[in-house]
């Protein structure tokens, strides 16, 4: 069953978590502070490498003049946000 993660906290113990518990087929969607995880691009690759979709909130990164790797995830807005949360049976919240 597949999962779209939302993370909205630059924290590391969430992180950790949701990185250990996201499988193949799952996504994440970065937004408010969680943003920040963006620039950490070994561990997105790592994620990416197993399967999971990455995606950041454009409006919070814009806002925090953070430029994350098209290459490692797609920034969208909140109608995609939408779109994909219709898309996944569950939808854990990591904050």
């Amino acid at each position: 069953m597949s999962s779209l993660h939302i993370l909205n906290t630059a924290n590391s113990e969430p992180w950790q978590s949701c990185q250990t518990l996201c499988q193949a087929g799952d996504a994440i969607v970065f937004y408010a502070d969680g943003v920040a995880l963006t620039l950490q691009e070994e561990r997105l690759r790592d994620l990416i490498d197993k399967g999971v979709k990455c995606y950041a909130l454009q409006d919070d990164c814009l806002a925090r003049g953070l430029s994350p790797k098209p290459d490692l995830l797609e920034l969208i807005d909140y109608d995609i946000w939408v779109s994909l949360s219709t898309q996944y049976k569950n939808s854990p919240n990591w904050s």
